[in-house]
């Protein structure tokens, strides 16, 4: 009796329905630009920084509640209205 074939299928549905990590989805990103994962100092970082296109300033990772605190209450450049509606 061999097993093989049903667990190679059900390895191969598992591994097509991973999520591509690093994929920005919120829509706070469509006022950030993408700084690609870096991988110096020796170490590999998987997570995308960001840069606020309104004022510049950079984070080493893009973390979204950090991006949209950043353009409702931080940001000295005015963004856009519906920037600021994200916050809601």
């Amino acid at each position: 009796m061999t097993f093989d074939t049903p667990l190679e299928d059900e390895l191969l549905i598992l591994t097509s329905n991973r999520k591509h990590s690093g994929h920005p989805k919120n829509e706070v990103w469509q006022h950030f630009h993408i700084i690609p994962a870096d991988s110096t100092n020796g170490k590999k970082d998987l997570h995308s920084g960001a840069a606020c296109k309104f004022c510049k300033q950079k984070w080493s990772n893009g973390k979204t509640s950090e991006m949209i605190t950043h353009l409702a209450l931080q940001c000295p450049k005015p963004p856009p209205p519906e920037a600021k509606e994200l916050n809601l």
